[in-house]
């Protein structure tokens, strides 16, 4: 069987397309891979998590941020 040949892309053409996709995705050595979107369920757990957390880290000079976060 013959091999299958990837094509790949680089990272300024993934951020391109990543601005305009509807669906989040991975950028990884010049290919593209699908996340899956988080159930509500799993929203609201993060975000309780993050609340106690913060509530914690409040006043120590320090932070954290969900997985999501582009550090801009």
């Amino acid at each position: 069987m013959p091999a299958i040949a990837k094509s790949t892309i680089s990272e300024s053409e993934y951020f391109e397309v990543e601005r305009q996709a509807p669906n989040k995705s991975e950028y990884y050595r010049g290919e593209i891979f699908a996340i899956a979107a988080a159930t509500k369920e799993h929203n609201k757990i993060v975000a309780s998590i993050i609340s106690a957390i913060g509530q914690h880290l409040r006043g120590k000079g320090c932070s954290f941020f969900p997985s999501d976060f582009a550090g801009k």
